[in-house]
C-alpha cells in the first residue's frame, strides 16, 4: 500500500512540474483547487460555507531534536463534506477522510503549494463568501 501511495504522489508531483496547470483558479463559479493529490478541484461559492486558517500542532521528533512546525493550512468549509469524499479514488478518500479528521473540512489547501499567504487568501475567499 505504501509503494501504492508513494508511486502514485511521485507521478502527481512530476505531472505538477512539467505541467502548466495553476495550482488554485478562483473564477466567477468558485475555487477550482489543483494545488494537490487530495485536491477536490471544483468547489464552487454556494457551496462555501467559510474558510479560516489552521496550523497544525508543532512536532518534536525526539526530546533533543528540533521543534518541527508545519505550515499553515488554508480551510474550505463546505456545506457537504462527503459530496467531496465520495466523488474521489480510494487513496483520495483515505487522504481527504484524513483532512475531514485534523481540519473538519476535506478541503485544506497548502498555500505553499500555490505560492500565497494563507492569511491574504482566506481574506480574499472570505469577502466573496461572506462572514462564516
Amino acid at each position: 500500500m505504501a509503494a501504492l501511495a508513494l508511486g502514485a504522489l511521485t507521478v502527481f508531483a512530476a505531472s505538477r512540474l512539467v505541467g502548466g496547470k495553476p495550482g488554485l483558479v478562483l473564477d466567477h463559479e468558485g475555487i477550482i483547487d489543483n494545488s494537490a493529490y487530495s485536491s477536490v478541484g471544483r468547489i464552487l461559492w454556494s457551496e462555501i460555507t467559510g474558510v479560516r486558517v489552521v496550523r497544525p500542532p508543532a512536532v518534536r521528533t525526539n526530546l533533543y531534536g528540533p521543534t518541527i512546525r508545519p505550515p499553515e493550512f488554508l480551510v474550505v468549509n463546505v456545506r457537504d463534506p462527503q459530496r467531496f469524499i465520495a466523488d474521489s479514488t480510494p487513496l483520495k478518500r483515505w487522504l481527504l477522510r484524513g483532512n475531514l479528521a485534523s481540519f473538519g473540512s476535506p478541503v485544506a489547501i497548502s498555500p505553499a503549494s500555490v505560492h500565497i499567504d494563507a492569511h491574504e487568501l482566506a481574506w480574499y475567499i472570505g469577502r466573496i463568501v461572506g462572514p462564516s
